[in-house]
């Protein structure tokens, strides 16, 4: 059995984002209120179809050959204890089974054992690139055929669907300052946001957090993906880790990336 993974219209959150820029107060993910279904205004795209049909599950010992040229994420069925080693023995990092915006917790797959009852997963927590290994059983597999690439030095980002590129787009990155991490991370939120603020339309959560600020906007410092409202700063390092995007690209986005999408950003 699998799990739907709702797009934008089932994980549209309303939350108070404040904008990634210097000089707006705070900078990143605020702490969300509880959430609710954002409703589109006849200004803004109507949401995808939240009854989307999911992609079949491969089995976790069948990861390096079903899934290719797909990525493998795990989708929680609930609390999630995350281990050094595919060993129960182990101290472990218990995660909730909803992230802070409400979304289902979902993780990027990197590996399994060869008896697929172990999953080394990228962990979603601050000063974590490699992540650990959770119980194949806690969760429920599915594929995604998307993968993000961001160039900090050439300030680009590539979308990919099954290996092949579709999409490069100038953005911008974090300041010297402030940088944007670099690492394997992966889409932990999708939410909706205010088209004339400075997130855009539509703002995705990221595995990431600031490697020099503890806490901004209120949040604690977790880096994300979004629009914006200042499009003539795009192919600059000028925000505080954030990556920006065009409003019409990030919109694409959501239309089309799920929960557990991997991205990469190189230096």
């Amino acid at each position: 059995m699998t799990r739907t993974l709702a797009l934008a219209g089932a994980l549209a959150l309303t939350v108070g984002l404040t904008a990634c820029a210097p000089g707006q107060g705070g900078q990143g993910f605020a702490p969300a209120p509880p959430p609710t279904v954002a409703q589109s205004s006849p200004a803004e795209p109507p949401a995808p179809d939240p009854t989307v049909v999911p992609t079949p599950a491969a089995p976790a010992s069948e990861l390096d050959s079903a899934l290719a040229p797909a990525h493998a994420v795990a989708v929680a069925d609930g609390s999630v204890s995350v281990h050094p080693s595919p060993d129960l023995g182990t101290a472990a990092l218990k995660l909730a089974p909803d992230t802070a915006f409400g979304s289902r917790r979902t993780f990027r797959v990197l590996e399994a054992t060869p008896d697929g009852q172990w999953l080394k997963v990228v962990v979603p927590a601050r000063g974590e690139t490699t992540g650990g290994w959770i119980s194949a059983a806690t969760v429920q597999l599915e594929a995604v055929r998307h993968h993000i690439a961001v160039d900090l030095s050439d300030r680009t980002l590539v979308l990919s669907e099954a290996g092949t590129p579709v999409m490069t787009v100038t953005v911008a990155v974090g300041s010297v300052e402030n940088p944007t991490p670099t690492g394997q991370f992966f889409i932990t939120d999708k939410l909706n946001a205010d088209a004339s603020g400075s997130y855009g339309p539509y703002a995705f959560g990221l595995s990431a957090w600031s490697p020099t600020l503890s806490e901004f906007g209120g949040g604690d410092g977790q880096i994300g993906l979004h629009g914006t409202n200042r499009p003539e700063l795009l192919g600059q390092a000028v925000s505080h880790g954030c990556i920006r995007v065009p409003n019409d690209v990030v919109t694409e986005l959501a239309a089309v990336l799920a929960l557990g999408v991997p991205v990469d950003i190189q230096a």
